[in-house]
């Protein structure tokens, strides 16, 4: 069964808004997991909801990514939410994916049987260390917080 797309727009009931918040806050975070593994990076992922409570994720100390961020004057790539629209709109103009890569980016890329099991691998891991958290509370880790669930949600937003 497929997903149905959905349209990106703030969700009206409270309690839907609340439960997608946490999955996709988890998603988030599972996703800069990944990625600091897979690609040997570094990450500082901050949150606020709307009621100002923060949640963080780091893939290593987070204030020593903070550091390097605001000593850190050379050019770099930074996005708000306009520019992701922005581009979302000009691919789907052009007839293109809209959640492919950048045009100026690599090209498409397929996992090998090996990083396949890599990326398996780290999934399990992650998914065990989530599990442990949410059985025993935070056990000195940046995390934030938990969240429920781990699956994909198809209804919310972002912005």
């Amino acid at each position: 069964m497929g997903r149905k797309k959905i349209t990106i727009q703030r969700i009206g009931d409270e309690r839907n808004r609340q439960v997608t918040f946490t999955k996709r806050k988890f998603g988030l975070m599972k996703k800069a997991y990944e990625l600091s593994v897979l690609c040997d990076c570094e990450i500082a992922l901050i949150i606020f909801n709307g009621s100002s409570k923060l949640f963080q994720y780091a893939s290593t100390d987070m204030d020593r990514i903070l550091l390097r961020y605001t000593e850190y004057n050379e050019p770099h790539e930074s996005r708000t939410n306009s520019d992701i629209i922005d581009t979302i709109q000009k691919k789907e103009a052009k007839g293109g994916n809209p959640d492919s890569p950048d045009e100026d980016g690599p090209a498409g890329y397929e996992l090998t049987p090996n990083t396949q099991a890599q990326y398996n691998k780290i999934d399990k891991e992650f998914e065990d260390m989530m599990n442990q958290q949410r059985t025993h509370g935070p056990g000195g880790g940046g995390g934030g917080g938990g969240g429920s669930g781990g699956g994909r949600q198809s209804h919310g937003s972002m912005s």
